[in-house]
């Protein structure tokens, strides 16, 4: 953090947000590092379950030097959070558990819905997934690379459709 006060994102001179017409998945979200002169991308789910707040703890690992990506977490934090499906999180684990052994990583959400890159990170890292492939083989691909991930960043997942209609549930 810088001496006059400033949080990490004050740093950032301008924010690039792309929008998708028609949900693509999150491969096509990882190319706009070829349509961007800006330093950091953020990756977010289109259904805004994760609270942007959280950015700024994202961020500071990146902007500080520390890290060439960050990992969000649904499961770490110790914060208030509302209870994930059972099945849901099961899942999840079993795919982080595999994600881990492939990579010889640890993290605890290999399939958060936030991640931030170095954009410099992601030049030259060809995606062929497309929909939820895109976290395990960008996660294969930048273990392989050699990048330092800071993961497990607290992160605050709602449920959209709560948000919505509380009785849709």
């Amino acid at each position: 953090m810088a001496e006059d006060s400033t949080t990490p994102a004050d740093s950032l001179n301008e924010i690039a947000v792309f929008f998708q017409p028609e949900n693509q998945g999150k491969e096509p979200q990882s190319k706009p590092h070829s349509l961007t002169s800006k330093e950091i991308v953020l990756i977010q789910d289109a259904d805004l379950e994760y609270d942007p707040q959280d950015y700024i703890k994202l961020l500071e690992p990146i902007v500080s030097g520390r890290a060439d990506v960050t990992y969000g977490s649904r499961f770490s934090g110790g914060g208030a959070h509302r209870v994930l499906y059972f099945w849901h999180y099961l899942g999840n684990q079993v795919l982080t558990l595999f994600s881990n052994m492939i990579t010889n990583l640890n993290l605890s959400d290999m399939e958060v819905g936030y991640k931030v890159f170095r954009t410099d990170v992601l030049k030259g890292i060809d995606i062929k997934s497309k929909r939820f492939g895109f976290e395990p083989e960008i996660t294969v691909k930048l273990a392989k690379k050699g990048c330092r991930i800071y993961p497990d960043l607290p992160g605050r997942k709602e449920n959209h459709l709560e948000r919505r209609n509380p009785s849709s549930v």
